[in-house]
């Protein structure tokens, strides 16, 4: 009966599992990246490409696939705040909420000295 229960949930749990697994998440790391580049630039860094990997690899660990999807939306308008607002009309329409746009904007602003203090030490 135990084995019968655990290969029922086993199944239900399957379609979910694949979903999240079938997310393509290299577009967000993509770019995430572009911008870091682009505002490191103007910093002297020489190499900012291992910092700003390092930086999506953070973002990715602590964002669920949405909230990631947000992300790689808004990062490229990053500056532009006549472009995100536009950007946030589509997000709505596609379906996501104002609270997990605000969430993303927050966990951005939250998470950018952890990603500094584990990510620093790679620039150069």
């Amino acid at each position: 009966m135990r084995v019968m229960l655990l290969t029922a949930a086993a199944l239900l749990a399957a379609p979910a599992l694949s979903f999240a697994q079938s997310y393509d998440r290299s577009g967000g790391t993509q770019a995430f990246v572009n911008m870091c580049i682009a505002r490191a630039q103007g910093t002297g860094t020489t190499q900012p490409e291992p910092t700003c990997a390092c930086g999506a690899g953070v973002l990715s660990g602590r964002m669920n696939d949405r909230q990631y999807d947000i992300m790689r939306q808004l990062a490229p308008l990053t500056g532009n705040q006549t472009a995100m607002n536009s950007a946030v009309q589509v997000m709505l329409r596609q379906g996501y909420s104002t609270q997990e746009i605000s969430q993303v904007g927050q966990m951005l602003i939250d998470l950018g000295p952890h990603i500094a203090t584990t990510c620093g030490v790679l620039e150069r």
